[in-house]
């Protein structure tokens, strides 16, 4: 029998200070004059009031919940837990690069190799998909630790596409989720970073030919729904963000994230020269410019636990710690958001 995600384990510890709604900044500033006057600037930020995380049972609880309980059958059923398992482990802003929006930690980001800008790429678990021959549950790209959205979000909000593998987003256009770029040059129009779809000479939406050539086919794209990950084009199923680009009157789109689930599910039996299909992961493109408002105005809504692999080196769960802790204090929550491992 497949085994859970997760375990019920986990940490849950308190916040040394912070979390008022309103937090006041003094600034002092020097302004030279005849007098040589010193003057203090006061600047006050509002932020929304945070609500408080689960505490680590009971988010495991539902983790597990989340976990055990799509049935292909039932479109009711939960779809599973959406995980970014981290290239930097150690900082949840390290993994965010966004042009357009101020990182707290790495300041304003920008082009590397053409790569896709504001695009989160995240995996989506379940009992019934990147699971070993044995049933237990296999973590995306071997990284160790990570960390869970709120599913509900990411359904009908800011998740962007999906793909039933690796989607290879990070080289195309509509960030992450059209057709491939063709330049790895960041200074050409031509480059998934730039995003200006050839047809139009204008920043690429959802209803541009260079867009809709990789989604698959049921959704006007190319290519069919690849049965394997080696050997076949990849496409997108579109999600809610599909048409999001930057526009103030944006709506969600439909999710279309059960139909990739269930065309996963349904591939289970197949393999390729990697291995089986079953074990694989998927790829969920997540639009950060709708993600990184949300996890400002009530981080532990948006980001309900961090992750890591068990294991016996210890390092795994002191970078998850970190990266909790830094977020912890960067959006001002005066509990922490549990560890789960």
């Amino acid at each position: 029998a497949a085994t859970s995600a997760v375990s019920l384990a986990g940490l849950l510890e308190g916040c040394g200070g912070g979390g008022p709604s309103t937090t006041t900044t003094t600034l002092l500033t020097t302004s030279t004059t005849a007098l040589s006057v010193t003057t203090t600037t006061r600047t006050t930020t509002t932020h929304h009031a945070r609500t408080p995380p689960l505490a680590a049972r009971e988010m495991a609880e539902l983790l597990n919940t989340q976990y055990m309980g799509f049935d292909a059958k039932d479109d009711s059923s939960p779809l599973g837990i959406t995980i970014a398992m981290a290239a930097q482990l150690e900082s949840f802003y390290k993994n965010v690069f966004c042009s357009s929006m101020h990182n707290p930690v790495l300041g304003q980001t920008g082009c590397s190799l053409g790569r896709t800008d504001c695009r989160m790429s995240a995996s989506l678990y379940n009992h019934k998909m990147s699971i070993s021959m044995k049933g237990t549950a296999l973590l995306g790209l071997g990284r160790a630790v990570g960390f869970v959205f709120n599913q509900t979000m990411v359904e009908n909000y800011f998740g962007k596409c999906s793909y039933i593998w690796d989607g290879a987003s990070e080289r195309k256009y509509n960030n992450g989720c059209g057709g491939g770029a063709p330049t790895e040059d960041c200074n050409s129009t031509g480059s998934a970073y730039q995003n200006i779809c050839p047809s139009t000479g204008k920043t690429c939406t959802a209803h541009d030919e260079e867009v809709k050539d990789g989604f698959c086919q049921q959704f006007g794209g190319k290519f069919p729904v690849p049965d394997t990950h080696v050997g076949n084009p990849e496409c997108s199923f579109p999600g809610a963000a599909i048409e999001y680009h930057g526009q103030d009157d944006w709506k969600p789109s439909n999710s279309n994230m059960r139909a990739m689930v269930k065309a996963r599910v349904a591939r289970n039996n197949g393999s390729d020269s990697e291995g089986p299909n079953i074990e694989k992961w998927n790829e969920i493109v997540i639009e950060e410019r709708l993600l990184m408002p949300e996890v400002w105005f009530d981080p532990a809504v948006i980001i309900p636990a961090f992750v890591y692999r068990k294991s016996k080196d210890p390092q795994f769960k002191r970078s998850a710690k970190e990266m909790r802790d830094e977020f912890c204090k960067l959006n001002i929550l005066a509990i922490k958001i549990p560890i789960i491992a």
